[in-house]
């Protein structure tokens, strides 16, 4: 795994600086950054761990774990392998190279994309370099609002573009 410091974030993705920015934000946090781990038996594409050091008077905080499969366009099978290893990590993403307009097209009409968005998994477009919902831990206390409504956001969008991948 590589340790990346805060003037080293720089050189990583946007997306994957506000991941890191939510659930690891502070300057006095490190962070490791693994691709291809095996994990619980399973590989997943991007581990990364995060602990703030207790620097600069913080309280040294427990360490959080966040798991990001990748895809370049396989819907289905994004969805499937996050929704397998989320009992692996505090946070899972699914992020795909797909823009953001056909992954919310495709989530609005398969159940797999309702189990994800009900377990917390976050949701990132690697194309359009964003995060569409960031993820939860199942204790979050904002985690059931925001659940119900992208649930409701999901209604909205008119199904119709099959799996890319």
């Amino acid at each position: 795994m590589t340790r990346f410091k805060e003037e080293d974030m720089v050189i990583l993705a946007f997306w994957l600086r506000r991941v890191l920015d939510t659930h690891c934000g502070g300057a006095c946090v490190w962070i490791d950054v693994g691709q291809h781990v095996r994990v619980g038996g399973h590989e997943v594409d991007l581990l990364i761990k995060c602990q703030d050091t207790g620097c600069m008077g913080h309280p040294e905080g427990r360490q959080k774990s966040i798991i990001v499969e990748l895809k370049e366009s396989d819907l289905g099978k994004v969805f499937e392998q996050a929704l397998e290893r989320r009992p692996l990590a505090d946070y899972v993403y699914a992020a795909i190279n797909l823009p953001v307009n056909d992954i919310l097209t495709w989530m609005a009409g398969h159940d797999l994309a309702e189990e994800a968005v009900k377990a917390g998994v976050g949701i990132i477009s690697t194309r359009d370099n964003v995060v569409i919902f960031r993820a939860y831990s199942r204790g979050a206390s904002r985690w059931a609002e925001t659940k119900a409504k992208t649930l409701t956001l999901l209604k909205y969008i008119p199904a119709g573009v099959e799996n890319s991948g």
